[in-house]
Protein backbone atom coordinates (compact mmCIF):
# COMPACT_ATOMS: atom_id res chain seq x y z
CA UNK A 1 0.00 0.00 0.00
CA UNK A 2 1.23 3.80 -1.00
CA UNK A 3 -0.91 6.29 0.53
CA UNK A 4 -0.44 10.33 0.57
CA UNK A 5 3.33 10.56 -1.21
CA UNK A 6 4.93 12.71 -3.16
CA UNK A 7 7.40 10.67 -5.44
CA UNK A 8 9.53 12.32 -8.33
CA UNK A 9 13.01 13.35 -9.53
CA UNK A 10 13.81 9.45 -10.21
CA UNK A 11 16.18 9.01 -13.05
CA UNK A 12 13.55 5.60 -13.85
CA UNK A 13 10.03 4.88 -12.90
CA UNK A 14 8.41 6.75 -9.93
CA UNK A 15 6.51 4.06 -9.17
CA UNK A 16 7.53 0.51 -10.70
CA UNK A 17 5.39 -2.65 -9.45
CA UNK A 18 6.74 -5.81 -11.74
CA UNK A 19 6.81 -9.51 -10.33
CA UNK A 20 5.97 -13.06 -11.86
CA UNK A 21 6.07 -15.79 -8.86
CA UNK A 22 7.22 -18.42 -10.83
CA UNK A 23 10.15 -16.27 -12.68
CA UNK A 24 13.61 -17.62 -12.92
CA UNK A 25 15.17 -13.51 -12.59
CA UNK A 26 15.36 -13.01 -8.73
CA UNK A 27 14.68 -9.49 -9.72
CA UNK A 28 10.94 -10.67 -10.90
CA UNK A 29 10.42 -12.92 -8.63
CA UNK A 30 7.00 -12.73 -5.96
CA UNK A 31 3.34 -11.58 -5.86
CA UNK A 32 2.44 -8.12 -5.89
CA UNK A 33 -1.48 -8.86 -6.71
CA UNK A 34 -4.20 -6.81 -4.76
CA UNK A 35 -1.52 -3.83 -4.50
CA UNK A 36 -3.06 -0.24 -3.55
CA UNK A 37 -1.91 2.80 -4.42
CA UNK A 38 -4.04 6.11 -3.10
CA UNK A 39 -3.65 9.95 -3.17
CA UNK A 40 0.04 9.77 -5.24
CA UNK A 41 1.69 12.70 -7.11
CA UNK A 42 4.45 11.02 -9.10
CA UNK A 43 5.78 13.54 -11.32
CA UNK A 44 8.93 14.99 -13.15
CA UNK A 45 10.70 11.00 -13.36
CA UNK A 46 12.60 9.96 -15.96
CA UNK A 47 10.78 7.51 -17.24
CA UNK A 48 6.76 6.13 -16.83
CA UNK A 49 4.81 7.72 -13.83
CA UNK A 50 3.40 4.77 -12.57
CA UNK A 51 4.56 1.17 -14.22
CA UNK A 52 2.96 -2.07 -13.74
CA UNK A 53 3.93 -5.61 -15.51
CA UNK A 54 3.84 -9.25 -14.88
CA UNK A 55 2.19 -11.98 -14.21
CA UNK A 56 0.94 -11.25 -10.21
CA UNK A 57 0.64 -7.96 -10.57
CA UNK A 58 -3.48 -8.29 -11.12
CA UNK A 59 -6.48 -7.15 -9.10
CA UNK A 60 -4.77 -3.34 -8.23
CA UNK A 61 -6.20 -0.97 -7.15
CA UNK A 62 -4.92 2.66 -7.92
CA UNK A 63 -7.41 5.86 -7.13
CA UNK A 64 -6.68 9.67 -6.90
CA UNK A 65 -2.88 9.56 -8.31
CA UNK A 66 -1.80 12.46 -10.20
CA UNK A 67 1.04 11.75 -12.80
CA UNK A 68 2.40 14.52 -14.48
CA UNK A 69 5.84 15.59 -16.61
CA UNK A 70 6.87 12.21 -16.45
CA UNK A 71 9.16 11.47 -19.63
CA UNK A 72 7.36 8.11 -20.02
CA UNK A 73 3.73 7.52 -20.12
CA UNK A 74 1.19 9.37 -17.19
CA UNK A 75 0.42 5.36 -16.29
CA UNK A 76 2.07 2.08 -17.89
CA UNK A 77 -0.08 -0.84 -16.77
CA UNK A 78 1.34 -3.90 -18.75
CA UNK A 79 -0.14 -6.58 -16.03
CA UNK A 80 -1.12 -10.24 -16.93
CA UNK A 81 -5.03 -10.10 -15.86
CA UNK A 82 -5.50 -6.49 -15.30
CA UNK A 83 -6.08 -3.37 -12.64
CA UNK A 84 -8.36 -0.67 -11.91
CA UNK A 85 -7.49 2.80 -12.03
CA UNK A 86 -10.09 5.63 -10.19
CA UNK A 87 -10.29 9.41 -10.53
CA UNK A 88 -6.67 9.89 -11.72
CA UNK A 89 -5.14 11.88 -13.56
CA UNK A 90 -2.19 12.91 -16.19
CA UNK A 91 -0.62 15.84 -17.31
CA UNK A 92 2.50 16.89 -19.53
CA UNK A 93 4.06 13.36 -19.77
CA UNK A 94 6.38 12.43 -22.64
CA UNK A 95 5.00 9.59 -24.44
CA UNK A 96 1.46 9.85 -23.52
CA UNK A 97 -1.19 9.78 -21.01
CA UNK A 98 -2.36 5.95 -19.87
CA UNK A 99 -0.66 2.94 -21.89
CA UNK A 100 -2.36 -0.57 -21.44
CA UNK A 101 -0.65 -3.41 -24.26
CA UNK A 102 -1.51 -6.59 -22.76
CA UNK A 103 -4.15 -8.50 -24.66
CA UNK A 104 -5.22 -10.56 -21.56
CA UNK A 105 -5.90 -7.61 -19.30
CA UNK A 106 -9.24 -6.88 -18.30
CA UNK A 107 -7.74 -2.98 -17.33
CA UNK A 108 -10.56 -0.66 -16.19
CA UNK A 109 -9.96 3.25 -16.08
CA UNK A 110 -12.77 4.85 -14.26
CA UNK A 111 -13.37 8.65 -14.01
CA UNK A 112 -10.23 9.31 -15.30
CA UNK A 113 -8.71 12.28 -16.85
CA UNK A 114 -5.95 13.59 -19.19
CA UNK A 115 -4.61 17.15 -19.79
CA UNK A 116 -4.01 17.97 -23.96
CA UNK A 117 -0.36 18.42 -23.86
CA UNK A 118 -0.09 14.72 -24.51
CA UNK A 119 0.08 13.15 -27.45
CA UNK A 120 -2.41 10.64 -26.74
CA UNK A 121 -3.52 7.60 -24.88
CA UNK A 122 -3.42 3.88 -26.27
CA UNK A 123 -5.52 1.37 -25.14
CA UNK A 124 -5.19 -2.70 -25.82
CA UNK A 125 -8.94 -4.63 -25.78
CA UNK A 126 -10.22 -5.82 -23.57
CA UNK A 127 -9.31 -2.07 -21.35
CA UNK A 128 -12.51 -0.04 -20.91
CA UNK A 129 -12.66 3.37 -20.22
CA UNK A 130 -15.43 4.63 -18.68
CA UNK A 131 -16.32 8.27 -18.18
CA UNK A 132 -13.80 11.23 -17.10
CA UNK A 133 -12.66 13.77 -19.60
CA UNK A 134 -9.58 12.78 -22.02
CA UNK A 135 -7.77 15.84 -23.44
CA UNK A 136 -5.38 13.85 -24.83
CA UNK A 137 -6.76 11.50 -27.56
CA UNK A 138 -7.53 7.93 -26.97
CA UNK A 139 -6.70 5.69 -29.54
CA UNK A 140 -6.48 1.34 -30.05
CA UNK A 141 -8.90 -0.97 -29.61
CA UNK A 142 -10.30 -0.53 -26.48
CA UNK A 143 -14.07 -1.08 -25.16
CA UNK A 144 -15.00 3.22 -25.30
CA UNK A 145 -17.40 3.62 -22.81
CA UNK A 146 -16.07 6.91 -22.02
CA UNK A 147 -17.17 8.67 -25.84
CA UNK A 148 -20.33 6.75 -25.89
CA UNK A 149 -21.96 4.95 -23.20
CA UNK A 150 -24.69 3.41 -25.06
CA UNK A 151 -22.71 0.98 -26.65
CA UNK A 152 -22.67 -2.54 -26.16
CA UNK A 153 -20.49 -4.80 -27.62
CA UNK A 154 -20.32 -8.77 -27.85
CA UNK A 155 -17.80 -10.42 -29.56
CA UNK A 156 -16.79 -14.31 -29.85
CA UNK A 157 -14.25 -16.30 -31.34
CA UNK A 158 -14.99 -19.10 -33.55
CA UNK A 159 -12.93 -22.40 -34.05
CA UNK A 160 -11.52 -21.08 -37.18
CA UNK A 161 -10.09 -18.16 -35.33
CA UNK A 162 -11.90 -15.67 -36.94
CA UNK A 163 -13.75 -13.11 -34.68
CA UNK A 164 -17.11 -12.15 -34.57
CA UNK A 165 -18.73 -8.73 -32.91
CA UNK A 166 -22.17 -7.48 -32.68
CA UNK A 167 -22.35 -3.88 -31.55
CA UNK A 168 -25.55 -2.04 -30.33
CA UNK A 169 -25.78 1.65 -29.25
CA UNK A 170 -25.45 4.84 -30.95
CA UNK A 171 -22.53 4.79 -33.73
CA UNK A 172 -23.57 7.44 -35.75
CA UNK A 173 -23.23 11.26 -36.61
CA UNK A 174 -25.63 14.31 -35.64
CA UNK A 175 -29.41 13.70 -33.83
CA UNK A 176 -30.72 11.78 -36.11
CA UNK A 177 -28.31 9.15 -37.25
CA UNK A 178 -27.83 6.27 -35.32
CA UNK A 179 -26.51 2.23 -35.89
CA UNK A 180 -28.51 0.36 -33.96
CA UNK A 181 -26.58 -3.14 -34.71
CA UNK A 182 -23.31 -3.51 -36.43
CA UNK A 183 -22.66 -7.60 -36.84
CA UNK A 184 -19.01 -7.79 -38.26
CA UNK A 185 -16.57 -10.52 -38.24
CA UNK A 186 -12.57 -9.83 -38.40
CA UNK A 187 -11.94 -9.40 -42.03
CA UNK A 188 -14.18 -6.67 -41.96
CA UNK A 189 -17.05 -7.52 -43.62
CA UNK A 190 -19.77 -5.32 -41.83
CA UNK A 191 -23.34 -5.15 -41.80
CA UNK A 192 -25.04 -2.42 -39.85
CA UNK A 193 -28.82 -1.11 -39.62
CA UNK A 194 -29.06 2.50 -39.05
CA UNK A 195 -32.04 4.81 -38.72
CA UNK A 196 -32.47 8.05 -39.62
CA UNK A 197 -35.77 10.00 -39.04
CA UNK A 198 -38.05 8.25 -41.83
CA UNK A 199 -36.13 5.37 -42.95
CA UNK A 200 -34.27 2.47 -41.12
CA UNK A 201 -31.65 1.65 -43.95
CA UNK A 202 -28.70 -1.73 -44.37
CA UNK A 203 -25.62 -1.01 -45.32
CA UNK A 204 -22.56 -3.28 -45.86
CA UNK A 205 -18.83 -2.71 -45.65
CA UNK A 206 -17.87 0.96 -45.70
CA UNK A 207 -20.47 3.18 -44.08
CA UNK A 208 -20.07 5.41 -47.23
CA UNK A 209 -21.42 2.17 -49.04
CA UNK A 210 -24.79 2.74 -51.18
CA UNK A 211 -27.37 1.49 -48.55
CA UNK A 212 -28.95 -2.17 -49.37
CA UNK A 213 -32.33 -1.70 -48.84
CA UNK A 214 -34.77 1.05 -47.03
CA UNK A 215 -37.71 0.31 -44.69
CA UNK A 216 -39.35 3.58 -44.45
CA UNK A 217 -41.57 4.62 -42.03
CA UNK A 218 -44.35 7.27 -41.56
CA UNK A 219 -41.41 9.83 -40.94
CA UNK A 220 -40.81 9.73 -44.29
CA UNK A 221 -42.24 13.31 -45.56
CA UNK A 222 -41.24 15.86 -47.90
CA UNK A 223 -40.57 17.95 -44.26
CA UNK A 224 -37.37 15.30 -44.05
CA UNK A 225 -35.75 15.03 -46.65
CA UNK A 226 -38.24 12.73 -48.56
CA UNK A 227 -39.69 13.13 -52.05
CA UNK A 228 -43.15 11.94 -50.85
CA UNK A 229 -45.10 11.15 -47.70
CA UNK A 230 -45.68 7.81 -46.75
CA UNK A 231 -48.77 7.99 -46.96
CA UNK A 232 -51.98 7.06 -46.08
CA UNK A 233 -50.70 7.44 -42.01
CA UNK A 234 -52.16 3.77 -41.32
CA UNK A 235 -49.47 2.18 -43.41
CA UNK A 236 -46.59 2.75 -41.27
CA UNK A 237 -43.90 1.22 -43.80
CA UNK A 238 -42.38 0.40 -47.52
CA UNK A 239 -39.34 -0.73 -48.64
CA UNK A 240 -37.12 0.07 -51.26
CA UNK A 241 -33.90 -1.48 -52.94
CA UNK A 242 -31.81 1.64 -54.04
CA UNK A 243 -29.63 -0.80 -56.11
CA UNK A 244 -33.04 -1.73 -58.16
Amino acid sequence: MLRDLNINYFSGVGIHIVATALATDPNLTGNANNFRIESCVVTFNGKNGIFAAGGDVNAGLVTGVSATNNGGWGIYDGSFLGNTYVGCHTESNKLGAYKSDSPDARNMFLGCYSEADQSHSNLTFPAMMVGGLHGAPLTGNFVDLQANPKIVIAETTLATGETISLGIGNHGSGSDAASLLALASSDDNVFRLEYTKGRWHMKYGNPQNPDILHFYNAQATPTNGYLRSVSPPQFTGMIGFPAG
